[in-house]
């Protein structure tokens, strides 16, 4: 599967799993040092809201989480591909 190939709607669906499956982890692994099996109890709805509240709940990191993303996407999208093309004819580039 090419991820440039990929609509809207596919993107989505994938960002819709990765919250239940994040939102699952989240709740168990919080709940399990309680003691109690959050899955009987939980719905839907509980599990996608979890990670979304657990990122808004305290204000520094709303800011850095959001912040992180993009200077990872800027970092990957056109820090790495100048500094691979201005250094790849480099020996100590090319060892690496």
């Amino acid at each position: 599967m090419k991820l440039e190939n990929l609509s809207l709607q596919e993107y989505l669906s994938l960002g819709y799993i990765y919250l239940i499956v994040l939102g699952i982890f989240s709740d168990v692994i919080y709940f399990k040092f309680l003691g109690i099996d959050i899955l009987n109890y939980s719905s839907i709805l509980d599990v996608l809201v979890s990670p979304i509240n657990i990122i808004t709940h305290d204000l520094k990191s709303l800011i850095i989480i959001p912040s992180f993303i993009i200077l990872m996407y800027y970092t990957f999208t056109k820090f790495l591909p100048k500094f691979h093309h201005k250094y790849k004819t480099k020996e100590w580039y090319k060892k690496r």
